[in-house]
């Protein structure tokens, strides 16, 4: 799946949340860095209308699911053990 900078398996490549440590897990500050990225991507989607911006802005939203979903995979684990 994507890329998570700061999540384990992944390494962000864009200028917002850089590659990080595998064992690291994300910051609540590192999420809200890649939202507001996404949402920034999709706002120039809406005003440029841009297959350019579409792309970016689909590409964030995998990056941000993929986030959220290795920070509850990691949260469930806690109540397994």
């Amino acid at each position: 799946m994507g890329e998570c900078g700061g999540v384990r398996g992944g390494g962000g490549g864009d200028s917002t949340v850089g590659a990080v440590a595998m064992e690291r897990t994300m910051t609540p500050q590192e999420l809200a860095k890649v939202v507001a990225e996404m949402r920034h991507s999709q706002m120039e989607y809406f005003r440029t209308r841009s297959t350019s911006a579409l792309a970016e802005a689909k590409r964030l939203e995998r990056k941000v699911d993929h986030c959220c979903e290795m920070i509850l995979d990691d949260q469930g684990r806690l109540f397994e053990e």
